[in-house]
């Protein structure tokens, strides 16, 4: 089975080889070139044909799907980012404000 990468690519990549299927995920990007270049209309059926095509002739780029343990830590280190993100939102105007206030202190003593 061939498949296109998504953001649900490897839950199901994982899914369908645990279930003894052989799973081909191919570079979206590759295959959007590829079937926007055979011009037709953008529609479901239009886009299976094309990837059906794509798999017929071999002419699709494959992809590396990461392993579970991979997208875990991923998912963490996304969250640690976020989580830095917020904090230097919340706490840099709040330097700031301190910081002028500091300075407007001072110059008046």
């Amino acid at each position: 089975m061939k498949q296109a990468a998504c953001r649900m690519s490897p839950a199901i990549c994982h899914g369908l080889q645990a279930l003894g299927v052989r799973v081909v995920c191919i570079d979206a990007r590759q295959a959007h070139q590829s079937l926007k270049a055979l011009k037709a209309n953008k529609t479901d059926p239009h886009d299976a044909a094309g990837l059906a095509q794509l798999a017929r002739t071999g002419f699709y780029k494959e992809v590396h799907v990461k392993s579970p343990a991979a997208h875990c830590v991923r998912s963490v280190i996304t969250a640690r980012n976020h989580l830095i993100e917020a904090r230097v939102r919340l706490v840099q105007p709040s330097v700031s404000s301190l910081v002028q206030v500091r300075a407007r202190h001072s110059s008046t003593a």
